[in-house]
């Protein structure tokens, strides 16, 4: 196992243990986004020479009720609920010898 592959490792391991976890499944539709994404897409790309991609737009939703239901972003610190002024997220994104998680702020 590779240095990177063990930290991961590591660092998930101590993820999963210590800090709560909720997941929720459910069905959404979609065609917003995807009539979002085909509205943005041409503008996008000339003027930065990437593609917008659905985690772009679906980072944006995230932030977008992060902001309207901000607890959804705060930290215990002993018996308070801290809520920080900004909003920072990091996304997992796979690379040839493991993962790494750039956040966007």
């Amino acid at each position: 196992m590779s240095r990177m592959r063990k930290i991961i490792s590591q660092r998930l391991t101590a993820s999963a243990s210590q800090v709560p976890h909720i997941y929720l499944f459910s069905e959404v539709d979609a065609t917003a986004l995807l009539s979002r994404r085909a509205d943005l897409s041409h503008r996008i790309e000339e003027e930065t020479h990437q593609r917008l991609s659905y985690n772009d737009l679906l980072i944006e939703a995230v932030a977008r009720c992060i902001e309207r239901y901000p607890l959804f972003n705060a930290t215990l610190e002993g018996n308070l609920i801290v809520i920080p002024a900004e909003i920072h997220i990091g996304l997992a994104v796979a690379i040839e010898d493991g993962l790494i998680v750039p956040v966007i702020k």
